[in-house]
């Protein structure tokens, strides 16, 4: 197990993201790699700095938290944990959905290494 984990925050609600920022900066374990507002910038930044965690809004402006993981599913070979979360209940099923197919995806990749 790691003793350090990288984490993106991938938040549009400034005060949502600070709020998760101090939490987070109470364990010595977490650093902060990528904080970002919309999927474009959060795609571009995941790819680019690789996190352990991803903290991912599901409600974003310019796309679903779930859109953007299905966009990045297949550009993603190491191994980053996604904890979605929405004031909507509505998304829940689906980022269940997505959670399991990544991760039998993700599995299919390693299996063919």
């Amino acid at each position: 197990m790691k003793n350090q984990y990288t984490v993106a925050i991938i938040e549009d609600n400034e005060t949502c993201a600070s709020c998760l920022q101090d939490s987070l900066s109470q364990y010595p374990g977490f650093t902060i790699t990528v904080l970002a507002k919309d999927c474009c910038t959060g795609k571009k930044l995941l790819l680019e700095k690789q996190p352990d965690l991803l903290f991912l809004d599901v409600e974003l402006p310019d796309a679903t938290g779930i859109e953007l993981i299905r966009e990045v599913k297949d550009f993603i070979f190491w191994p980053m944990h996604v904890i979605f979360y929405t004031a909507y209940e509505k998304y829940l099923l689906a980022a269940l959905r997505v959670s399991r197919i990544y991760m039998k995806e993700l599995q299919n990749k390693l299996n063919q290494l």
